[in-house]
């Protein structure tokens, strides 16, 4: 259509449209500028096509995941009254990525930032109408998870509690440990939830604080037979819902201690004067196993000079074995011997 002169003698580099416009129609603007020669052609810019529309409302940036060098975030596409033609993304102020025209790529990766420095990111979203407001700043930081924590240790257990421990992970990912999460499975299954760990004062917390390194579980006894499977993972802030880095996994029961045979004697009559074969009797029963089934035996000796008893043998998953032949012994010697019984419990 044919163009109109719309401002006269309009000083500023800007100019709004107050016409009564029609909602997303394009109008072809140009202009020209003037001074006190009035002679000649008027000459005018080129033309622009530009759409009676707003600009798209920004995206909303969300965090991927990182590592120790990489950041990577995502965005949406937003509520626009043109279709979407691409996005800006920007780190510390600064343009990274300039998706004009490609609509279909939205998610980005920061490669090669300093571990623990932290980035703050901003989106942008391009339409026909013009570029939208910055999103919301979306800081991150330049590291990742914790590695896993090794294994956790049985420390105590009784009929219906057990109590775990373990190490912090020898790497944290570039984050300090901000605390941890217990995770607790039936022993015949592989399903994990999280653990209320008991306090001394009474209260649970299913999130523990960084120099705490063990839980106490007072429902272990609802676990089948009461044996539990249970795990450990490390927090930084960095995906702490993200459970691919946790320790592997101690099987416990919520027993009590066993106690120790009741009988210990050596064979009858002698057979030698360098050895000595020490016989003991079984643990067998709740009360005497602690509640978890016995499996095996270790026996301490002296070296017959009133010293102190040291483990001469370890029985620990031969429950049956019930003797032990302490040969190399030294005649004339009288040599002291003690028996205990192992279960899950310890």
């Amino acid at each position: 259509s044919q163009l109109t002169q719309q401002a006269d003698s309009h000083s500023a580099l800007t100019y709004t449209d107050t016409r009564q416009l029609a909602a997303l129609a394009t109008y072809i603007y140009r202009v020209s500028a003037f001074n006190l020669v009035t002679v000649g052609a008027i000459q005018y810019s080129p033309e622009a096509s530009i759409p009676a529309a707003s600009t798209p409302r920004p995206p909303t940036l969300t965090f991927v995941t990182s590592t120790e060098t990489t950041i990577t975030v995502s965005w949406d596409i937003p509520q626009s009254d043109l279709t979407v033609t691409g996005f800006k993304l920007y780190v510390d102020n600064l343009l990274k990525y300039d998706g004009t025209g490609v609509g279909t790529v939205r998610t980005f990766t920061l490669a090669g930032c300093s571990t623990g420095n932290m980035h703050d990111f901003r989106v942008t979203a391009l339409s026909a109408a013009g570029e939208s407001p910055l999103s919301q700043a979306l800081p991150r930081y330049c590291a990742r998870r914790p590695y896993p924590p090794a294994q956790p240790v049985l420390r105590a257990s009784t009929l219906r509690d057990i109590e775990i421990g373990w190490s912090p992970p020898t790497d944290n990912g570039g984050m300090p440990i901000s605390g941890y999460k217990v995770q607790r499975s039936n022993h015949d299954q592989y399903f994990f939830g999280t653990v209320q760990c008991k306090q001394p004062d009474g209260t649970y917390l299913t999130t523990l604080p960084e120099n705490v390194h063990y839980c106490l579980d007072d429902t272990a006894y609802l676990c089948p037979n009461r044996r539990c499977k249970f795990r450990v993972v490390a927090i930084n802030g960095i995906e702490d819902n993200n459970f691919a880095d946790i320790s592997p996994y101690l099987t416990a029961t919520a027993a009590n201690l066993p106690q120790p045979p009741q009988y210990v004697f050596r064979e009858d009559p002698p057979i030698s004067k360098n050895s000595i074969e020490v016989k003991w009797s079984p643990v067998v029963g709740d009360a005497d196993s602690g509640g978890s089934l016995v499996i095996g035996y270790r026996l301490y000796a002296n070296t017959g000079l009133d010293d102190e008893l040291s483990m001469v043998f370890d029985g620990t998953g031969s429950p049956s074995v019930r003797s032990f032949k302490h040969m190399g012994l030294v005649a004339g010697r009288r040599y002291r011997y003690q028996v205990s019984s192992v279960s899950a419990a310890g």
